[in-house]
């Protein structure tokens, strides 16, 4: 899943209701600035995490846990991709 933010920053992102693991990928428009790599649900009853990149990005990629590293991407990655 593809979130598209109007203005850059530091988007936190939690796990609230998911029952599987993700990678989590923020990017600077074409550019990944941060990853979180397989990044568990919470356990029944806990509340979620909510994990904040160090830097501004004005997307964020929501990806199936594992597929950041089978793809070769991290921090400095370019994707390109059309609208």
């Amino acid at each position: 899943m593809l979130f598209v933010f109007e203005r850059s920053g530091r988007h936190g992102f939690w796990m609230k209701d998911m029952n599987f693991p993700i990678d989590i990928l923020w990017l600077r428009n074409s550019r990944v600035v941060y990853v979180a790599e397989n990044v568990p649900p919470p356990s029944s009853g806990e509340t979620p995490v909510t994990i904040t990149p160090d830097k501004s990005a004005n997307l964020v990629l929501e990806l199936e846990a594992g597929q950041a590293r089978a793809l070769g991407l991290a921090v400095g990655s370019t994707l390109d991709y059309r609208w």
